[in-house]
């Protein structure tokens, strides 16, 4: 599993003492972690991602098994994502985090 780890707002350096001890942590606890400086992308592509997710659960009473069997629904909810992240990269967000690429 990788993990995200932001320096956006950390005065001085991406690399902090504090953001150092966390992702030494993260990796004892075998994580893979990798530093970012983008919170603003990573925000953006998380709402490209949960909005239509959200959507697809709440058109399914919010029960993720039924979404499954739902293949309209299923549909529906990928095309959104995808959309949103196409009028991400067209507005000149980088993709956030690497594995969405």
């Amino acid at each position: 599993m990788k993990v995200l780890v932001f320096g956006a707002g950390v005065l001085g350096s991406l690399y902090s003492e504090r953001l150092l001890k966390i992702a030494d942590t993260l990796k004892k606890a075998k994580l893979d972690v990798t530093f970012s400086a983008n919170i603003d992308s990573w925000k953006c592509y998380y709402v490209a991602l949960a909005i239509p997710f959200g959507c697809a659960m709440y058109m399914n009473e919010s029960c993720n098994i039924r979404l499954s069997k739902n293949r309209e629904d299923v549909v529906k909810c990928l095309q959104g994502i995808r959309e949103a992240f196409a009028v991400l990269r067209k507005l000149g967000y980088p993709v956030e985090t690497p594995k969405l690429r």
